[in-house]
């Protein structure tokens, strides 16, 4: 405890216990955590199991919050949907679709302003999230990294308020939460990725001196507050689901424009207010319209085959497309 102190400087204030960076306040937590961590052998997190006891405590949780309102189509149901490779995919398919559509697995498609009362701007969330991005990129990180961890910092921050709201707090807080957040994603994707990479490139990729120690606190930190429900669907892992029994032509064209357009949505903050099916949905819309140019792109790159497939019919997307368009 005494290493812990003359590194982050003192810890209790009043009730609370804070994490501290170089003199500054992170984050101001209560003595309890508000979870109880799972118990079963099954729930053990064995990469993160190394944690010291006073980073047990997290920040109270907000008031509950309502699930976002999404676009759910009516299309078809499950039993009617075409049956495209083996008898399990009916099950795979209301298994992502029932687990999107959880509450503790979706953040508050407005939390910036009901939650951080608009100190974070979209800008900054998109700037992060480019950044976030480059990391993923500079060390090769499994496929999904990204959206998975773009989801955890979401996720997060729709419960957790930062202990300052200045330029300077804000920048150096999210990327410290960006950086834990592509660690977490990236190990959760692929178990080789601590042969890459390690808690102390990670803090240097990050700007952090302070190294493994803070990324490791930071890391339960994170996990902790996200109830330890990591591995959600995302509108990357239904971009797999929609195209991966498509044989056409272009489709291994289109597979990859929809993962750049998915990849793209990410910055765009309006597009929490869909599920991630639908988000996966209007990006590969958006890449049919491109490799696909007609008269009437529309009705070329949205099939009847597509909304059975996905559930959508082109009106549900609309909405969703058109807000895309401006990342393409």
């Amino acid at each position: 405890m005494d290493e812990i102190m003359d590194t982050y400087g003192d810890y209790l204030l009043g009730d609370t216990t804070a994490l501290r960076l170089d003199g500054h306040l992170l984050v101001a937590l209560p003595p309890r955590p508000a979870v109880a961590a799972p118990v079963g052998e099954e729930h053990k997190l064995k990469t993160f199991m190394q944690i010291p006891a006073w980073s047990n405590a997290v920040q109270p949780r907000l008031p509950p919050r309502q699930a976002p309102t999404v676009p759910v189509s009516d299309v078809v149901s499950t039993t009617s949907r075409p049956q495209l490779c083996a008898p399990y995919d009916n099950d795979i398919d209301d298994n992502l679709r029932t687990t999107e559509k959880e509450p503790d697995e979706r953040p508050s498609p407005d939390y910036l302003k009901t939650v951080h009362r608009d100190r974070i701007s979209p800008s900054t969330r998109a700037n992060l999230v480019g950044w976030m991005y480059k990391f993923t990129q500079e060390y090769d990180l499994a496929a999904g990294t990204l959206h998975r961890a773009v989801s955890y910092i979401d996720r997060f921050l729709s419960v957790r308020t930062l202990a300052s709201y200045t330029d300077h707090h804000v920048h150096v807080v999210l990327r410290l939460l960006g950086a834990t957040a592509v660690f977490i994603a990236a190990k959760y994707e692929s178990t080789s990725t601590t042969k890459k990479l390690k808690a102390t490139e990670v803090a240097r990729y990050g700007g952090f001196t302070d190294g493994k120690e803070l990324i490791t606190r930071v890391e339960f930190l994170m996990i902790e507050a996200l109830e330890y429900r990591l591995g959600g669907p995302t509108a990357e892992t239904f971009v797999d689901h929609f195209t991966r029994y498509r044989q056409g032509e272009k489709d291994p064209e289109v597979k990859r424009l929809a993962h750049d357009i998915a990849d793209k949505s990410l910055r765009n903050y309006g597009c929490l207010g869909y599920l991630p099916s639908l988000v996966a949905a209007a990006s590969i819309f958006l890449a049919r319209c491109v490799l696909y140019p007609t008269d009437q792109p529309h009705s070329t790159a949205w099939s009847t085959e597509l909304e059975e497939l996905t559930g959508y019919r082109r009106q549900h997307i609309n909405s969703c497309a058109y807000g895309m368009l401006n990342l393409l």
